[in-house]
């Protein structure tokens, strides 16, 4: 008879007599037995159909302890356990219970009435998980009668795996204890080995699984040092303040912000701005993502995410204080905004809720949310209490391209030069210019000389296989846009700039954006400003082009999206009642099944591009002049345009009638539409 100090031989349990010895079902036999050794009681409650729940070090030991923990009950022979019928009914034992659970699993009703009736008929449960908590129903786990943590067998225990193993002799090992794993010692294997050989093998292919050496970090700077995001810096010095306090013990958890939304363009450092936030703080950063989550385990399973999503909380919790950042909260679209899948959304978004503030406390968690739209955000997510705070992170003016090229470059070239190569990088981001500096540092390395301004300015102009030509139209198309801007609200101009970037052949910037707080006028002053670079190229070539238009953050996407907004939900158009609030992935939708909106916005869309138009007509000059700027210098600061504006504005020398032009303006954008 066995008993709870016995060593099973578990190489005779599960196989026949020419099937060889599994060394992971051995590994894993050899660590239950010093469980049951440390716990003698526990032997005796594992019998007459308890409920177990196994804690596995990992994914791939749940399997081997399994099969471990049924060798051990079906070897003994006492007669109480003969009797058990979870012993005896090992088919339906193996259905329920020897499976590791998982996060489908767990919200599986018919499982859940199968374990049940095994309860009741008197059959023994065996659950086994790497992370119970999460992976396992709780309703299970409540019943438990014992929850056991094992260890990973290590390589203190290879002496013991490789004696049953090969049949030979093997002294302990005098090495340090590392864990082993069950594909090391299955294919360690070879056939009339000896225990030399295979402790060997195994030694070798762990030694060559193990991660490289990482040499100490030293952690990143806090918040100084980062340019062109002034309000986002501000605040995390104050949040950064509170946490450490709250740390302290000196200030209460409801005194600190819970957490903020960064919004803005890709390569603008949001990511950054989380790490260094975090390192202000003096916590660890936990980072996450919905891919991240929608990878994890079964692809499109939906019990997988949530569970990837609840341990991305649970591992927050655990390190309270922290920071968790969540990035492309933008991918999670709104709840009702897509007729398409918008269960498995809703689902996704009322996870997220649960874990921000559902019963669970997230007490020392501040989150951090990262997304290139903030307006497609779930305004529940933006709510009071969770990312109720919006910090827009823009792309760098002058002074802080500046900066950030002083920073990367750390004195390899003279501020003048600096200066000069900030002017050029207008329009790009602070990661455009880390890899201009990289590049620069490369070509004056491979040369075997020090670095000089050209090397930097050849990065910052590179790559620009466009004809002159195509320049000159992107650069009229962009002094349209500013040439609006600077006429009808001076000084918000920020840049323009005809710099490639990606799929992107110019931008400009300025400090406005649209809300629901704005009137009629500035609405269509809005729209004026968006649909300037398409009337510049009807003014100069006669008809737009395809560039106009495309993407959701084309021009005309956005121009049409604010123009619904303002008819369909602001209640700036003829109609007052609320019909939702367009998105770019409903509006179509929306446009098709509210034609006389459609006829609306298609009107306010085709009077403001003919006053714009007008405009741009009776200051031609200032148009060609900007144009030709910003074709030659490929960027120019809002003070730089105004100076040139400034240069070649004169009086007003006729009157557009805005009907005339807008009946004009009817089929000829309809045959100018690319």
């Amino acid at each position: 008879m066995r008993t709870n100090s016995d060593t099973s031989e578990l190489g005779t349990a599960f196989r026949r007599a020419d099937e060889p010895i599994d060394p992971a079902f051995t590994a894993a036999d050899i660590v239950i037995a010093e469980a049951l050794r440390a716990d003698r009681g526990l032997w005796r409650r594992s019998g007459r159909g308890a409920v177990t729940v196994l804690h596995a070090p990992s994914a791939d030991w749940c399997e081997p302890f399994a099969a471990a923990w049924r060798a051990s009950a079906l070897n003994d022979s006492a007669p109480e356990r003969r009797r058990n019928r979870w012993v005896t009914d090992t088919t339906r034992h193996d259905e329920v219970a020897t499976k590791p659970l998982t996060r489908a699993a767990r919200e599986d009703a018919e499982q859940a009435e199968a374990i049940q009736k095994s309860v009741r008929l008197g059959y023994g449960v065996l659950a086994v998980s790497q992370d119970p908590d999460l992976c396992l129903p709780r309703y299970l786990l409540a019943a438990a009668d014992d929850c056991v943590r094992l260890r990973a067998p290590d390589v203190a225990d290879l002496h013991l795996i490789a004696s049953r193993v090969t049949g030979g002799t093997c002294p302990p090992l005098r090495r340090p204890r590392e864990p082993l794993s069950p594909a090391h010692l299955r294919l360690a294997v070879r056939p009339q080995q000896g225990p030399g050989d295979y402790v060997r093998r195994v030694l070798e292919m762990t030694a060559a699984d193990r991660p490289e050496p990482v040499e100490p970090r030293v952690p990143p700077p806090g918040l100084d040092g980062l340019h062109g995001m002034a309000e986002a810096v501000a605040w995390g010095r104050a949040a950064a303040r509170d946490l450490r306090a709250y740390a302290a013990g000196n200030l209460a958890w409801s005194e600190v912000d819970r957490g903020a939304l960064l919004s803005g363009p890709t390569g603008t450092g949001k990511t950054t701005f989380a790490k260094r936030f975090a390192s202000e703080c003096g916590v660890p950063l936990i980072a996450t993502s919905y891919s991240e989550w929608s990878s994890a385990g079964n692809e499109g399973h939906s019990g997988e995410l949530m569970i990837c999503l609840r341990k991305s909380f649970a591992e927050a919790r655990k390190r309270s204080p922290c920071v968790l950042f969540i990035d492309e909260l933008d991918s999670i679209p709104t709840r009702g905004a897509t007729k398409r899948d918008n269960e498995w959304w809703v689902m996704v978004v009322n996870g997220l809720l649960a874990e921000m503030d559902g019963i669970e406390t997230r007490e020392g968690v501040i989150i951090l949310g990262a997304s290139n739209f903030a307006d497609r955000v779930d305004p529940a997510i933006r709510r009071s209490g969770r990312l109720d705070r919006v910090i827009r992170v823009d792309l760098p003016d002058r002074s802080a391209m500046e900066a950030i090229l002083l920073g990367y470059l750390d004195g390899a070239l003279a501020p003048a030069d600096v200066a000069f190569a900030s002017g050029r990088g207008l329009g790009a981001s602070g990661a455009d210019a880390e890899r201009w500096c990289r590049g620069a540092r490369r070509r004056a390395r491979q040369e075997g000389r020090a670095m000089t301004a050209t090397d930097l300015l050849e990065e910052i102009g590179g790559g620009d296989t466009r004809s002159p030509e195509r320049r000159l139209r992107i650069a009229y198309h962009e002094a349209g846009h500013a040439l609006s801007i600077s006429l009808r609200r001076p000084g918000a101009l920020s840049g323009i700039s005809i710099r490639q970037s990606g799929m992107m052949g110019g931008a400009t910037g300025w400090t406005y954006f649209a809300s629901e707080g704005d009137t009629p006028e500035t609405i269509n002053g809005l729209l004026r400003d968006i649909l300037a670079g398409r009337a510049a190229e009807e003014v100069v070539y006669g008809a737009a082009g395809a560039g106009c238009g495309g993407p959701a953050s084309s021009d005309l996407a956005q121009a049409t999206l604010i123009a619904a907004s303002a008819e369909l939900a602001w209640g700036l158009g003829e109609a007052l009642c609320w019909r939702g609030d367009p998105e770019p992935g409903t509006l179509p939708h929306m446009l098709a099944m509210h034609r006389d909106v459609a006829e609306r916005v298609e009107l306010r869309l085709r009077t403001t591009l003919a006053e714009a138009r007008d405009l741009l007509i009776l200051h031609r000059r200032g148009l060609d002049a900007l144009a030709a700027a910003v074709a030659e210098q490929e960027t120019l600061s809002g003070e730089e345009a105004a100076l040139v504006i400034a240069g070649v504005r004169g009086p007003a020398t006729g009157v557009v009638d805005h009907r005339m032009r807008a009946n004009k303006s009817k089929s000829a954008m309809h045959e100018d539409s690319p």
